[in-house]
């Protein structure tokens, strides 16, 4: 039983946001079993794509 998945969910929330200018969320913050989990990526850099 997880008493306190909001504590959880809201450290994730808190984290996303203050990566916000380096990374986009793939995929929100979910429960899988025991265990919640946050894909984030990395902000594709426009510059980097067009000068290849």
């Amino acid at each position: 039983m997880i008493t306190h998945k909001e504590i959880g969910a809201k450290v994730l929330a808190d984290f996303a946001e203050a990566t916000q200018d380096i990374a986009i969320i793939e995929q929100r913050a979910k429960m899988d079993g025991r265990q919640m989990f946050m894909q984030l990526a990395p902000i594709p850099d426009k510059n980097k794509l067009t000068s290849k």
